[in-house]
């Protein structure tokens, strides 16, 4: 997927959220990837039903995801989304079936979804989002020119610098970000 129009729009309007589980239900794990994937490309999250909520799992996930969401508007709001990174072994990938109004679909996806965002003070964000019950190391490539990146593994941890690329583990059903600025 070639996030063409949220690329171009991030920042200038509000994307809202997509529906997870109408009338025609998909699977267990397409309800994390759908939020991942609304995180990481600035949408609204949400649009699921009540009963995706008595889930702990559903409901932990989506309230870390917003939480996330609210702590980065700077860089969804006041920022425009980059081209994403290039990894150097490809990301694992997992396949579900969306549901939806009418129909459903088997989609593969990334099981760790990014997107990178500039704001124009000219810093850096770059956003994780692992979807999966399973943990996921993936090695990004990334030219740091000078800079430093602080990486969090949630909106209020002390950040982690450093002035290399470090590789990326992460845990079952998680998030990271990593903000990149001259020292």
């Amino acid at each position: 997927m070639i996030p063409l129009f949220a690329s171009i729009y991030s920042g200038r309007i509000q994307f809202t959220g997509r529906l997870y589980n109408h009338q025609y239900p998909g699977d267990y794990e397409s309800f994390f990837a759908k939020c991942a994937e609304q995180l990481v490309m600035s949408e609204q999250i949400g649009w699921f039903d009540y009963h995706d909520m008595k889930d702990e799992q559903k409901k932990s996930y989506v309230k870390k995801a917003a939480h996330l969401r609210k702590a980065l508007l700077k860089y969804f709001n006041g920022g425009d989304m980059l081209h994403p990174l290039k990894f150097k072994t490809p990301v694992p990938e997992i396949r579900t079936k969306w549901g939806a109004v009418g129909t459903f679909s088997v989609v593969t996806t990334p099981k760790v979804r990014h997107a990178v965002y500039q704001h124009k003070d000219g810093s850096q964000m770059v956003i994780f989002a692992n979807s999966t019950p399973d943990t996921v190391t993936v090695a990004p490539e990334l030219n740091l020119n000078g800079k430093q990146i602080a990486i969090y593994r949630s909106p209020d941890s002390k950040p982690e610098i450093t002035s290399k690329v470090p590789v990326l583990t992460m845990p079952p059903r998680s998030f990271e970000f990593r903000i990149i600025k001259k020292p």
